[in-house]
């Protein structure tokens, strides 16, 4: 999986480049529902999700509440709003 932050200080720009003014840190939540199945933290812009791990969270397949939401956290306020993605195809 991979996602792009967003630039708090002067936006996202068409003309330049955004500065990131938070640290590399994400929290992915995997959700089936309601039901939150793993938590994962990293300090990249990816993570792998891989076989092993999704076998073991959705033991009959994945259905169509299977989701994964990303937050970043920010020095000044903690854990920021989740971008959520469906996991079913």
């Amino acid at each position: 999986m991979r996602w792009t932050p967003r630039a708090r200080i002067g936006g996202d720009r068409w003309d330049l480049e955004p500065v990131e003014v938070d640290p590399h840190r994400f929290r992915l939540r995997v959700l089936d529902g309601g039901l939150e199945r793993r938590v994962m933290e990293v300090e990249a812009l990816s993570a792998v999700y891989g076989e092993a791990a999704i076998a073991e969270d959705f033991p009959g397949g994945i259905g169509p509440g299977a989701t994964v939401a990303v937050a970043q956290y920010g020095n000044d306020w903690g854990w920021g709003e989740e971008a959520v993605v469906s996991l079913a195809a």
